[in-house]
């Protein structure tokens, strides 16, 4: 081949290599290189294999690359340097790695088991023997119609009580008034077919009270100690009088100690069948012992103090607190002989006293036709300083005393007659401050 082949083959190689430099972004200068870019290898290569001594790209170099070639290389250099180019016109974008837009289904939610729940009565309530205790539940959760659930109601202490299906919407109510005196477990237990099954349960308790002094078969019971004209009659119950006159009786408890705070206690008395007077009492006397207690009853007034008038103008223990609710038949009015007070009406009435003195009536009410021989429930409820008074069933005496300060003490009854007289009886106490469980 001559000079002017080779000079040829060359211009035409640097020719070529421009325009693919041109095409994929390559720049050929004398060995600078573009950190920046990710075809500087590329251009890098290519001028390494077009040029010799660094010099720019122009004539220049043209010519002195055509001087200094080796006539017998052309064709490899032509090849190298157009795989070269074309390995730099590749795709360099960076791959697709996002997340698909279908994300894969969750598992399902196990589901969830038939859940009983008792919301009354609260665990450690305490209810009273022989009065209705409901009992409320919601059932949630229940694969099938709640009113197709068969729930039964069991005590820990009496066994099955109760036996019945819920209402739709899961909700139910049972009321039992059988549950005996002690602590109970009590389970709700719901069951329904393919062994479905689910319980609940609620610990509470029932009490009693102390039970009543019924005064029956023919003796005082453990600390009853009978003074003056009162007795225990043989139809069972107290007599303070009988019907003869000028009589003074009573029968205090004087071993059982009643203790200070709130209290209710409920006795039944009978008067009338004689001319009119004078009236009885049942009174709580916080003496320091039973000897005192006794001397404050010997001591007691007689006629209008109705036995136990022991301090104001009736004696002399003005000290020693006290609580009485008296039945007065019989409108005493001072004299300073034998009467030391006078009642608040002529009438028949009750009233509430303190600390021994029968002549201040802290509460009072008439009671017109309490002299007709027949037995009336009376219930007395000492709450703090109110007192609440019921004569069967109604209320007769509702109100607030300042000086009230429930001690406690020793419970009992007295009676009087004078000239005129009636009979004056007691029976049925039951003292009622503190409901046992055991």
């Amino acid at each position: 081949m001559n000079s002017d082949h080779v000079m040829l083959a060359h211009r035409t190689l640097i020719a070529l290599l421009l325009t693919l430099g041109s095409s994929s972004g390559c720049t050929f200068d004398s060995g600078t290189t573009d950190p920046a870019t990710s075809n500087t290898t590329a251009s890098n290569t290519a001028t390494s294999n077009a040029t010799t001594g660094g010099t720019d790209a122009g004539d220049d170099v043209q010519d002195t690359a055509i001087a200094d070639a080796d006539p017998a290389d052309a064709p490899d250099d032509t090849t190298a340097a157009m795989d070269t180019a074309s390995a730099d016109t590749s795709d360099t974008r960076t791959p697709d790695t996002a997340a698909p837009d279908t994300a894969p289904d969750e598992p399902d939610a196990p589901a969830q088991a038939l859940t009983l729940s008792i919301t009354s009565p609260r665990p450690g309530d305490i209810f009273e023997q022989g009065r209705a205790i409901t009992f409320e539940a919601q059932i949630t959760n229940s694969p099938i119609p709640a009113e197709e659930l068969s729930v039964v109601w069991v005590s820990s202490e009496d066994g099955l009580f109760a036996s019945r299906a819920p209402e739709a919407d899961g909700q139910m109510v049972v009321t039992t008034d059988r549950l005996s005196r002690g602590d109970h477990t009590v389970t709700m237990r719901a069951t329904g077919p393919g062994g479905l099954e689910a319980e609940a349960s609620v610990s509470i308790g029932v009490c009693s009270w102390t039970q009543p002094e019924t005064f029956d078969g023919g003796a005082l019971g453990e600390g009853w100690e009978t003074f003056g004209s009162a007795y225990l009659d043989p139809n069972g119950w107290l007599e303070m009088t009988g019907l003869s006159m000028g009589q003074q009786g009573a029968i205090f408890n004087t071993s059982n100690i009643i203790n200070p705070g709130n209290i209710s206690i409920t006795v039944r008395i009978l008067t009338g069948g004689g001319t009119g007077a004078d009236g009885f009492a049942m009174s709580v006397i916080q003496a320091e012992s039973p000897e005192e207690l006794r001397q404050i009853i010997n001591s007691a007034g007689s006629g209008g103090a109705l036995g136990y008038g022991y301090g104001g103008d009736w004696g002399t223990y003005d000290d020693v607190p006290g609580f009485h609710i008296e039945f007065d038949t019989w409108y005493n009015v001072y004299n300073g002989g034998n009467e030391f007070h006078t009642d608040p009406t002529p009438e028949n009435h009750i009233g509430v006293t303190l600390d021994g003195d029968p002549g201040n009536h802290y509460l009072w009410a008439e009671l017109p036709n309490i002299e007709d021989q027949r037995w009336h429930d009376i219930n007395i409820e000492i709450n703090g300083r109110n007192v609440v008074v019921t004569m069967d069933g109604e209320s007769v005496i509702d109100g607030f005393i300042e000086q009230l300060d429930f001690k406690g003490g020793y419970i009992g009854f007295s009676g009087t007659t004078g000239y005129y007289t009636n009979y004056h009886r007691f029976d049925d106490l039951q003292v009622r401050q503190e409901c046992l469980v055991e």
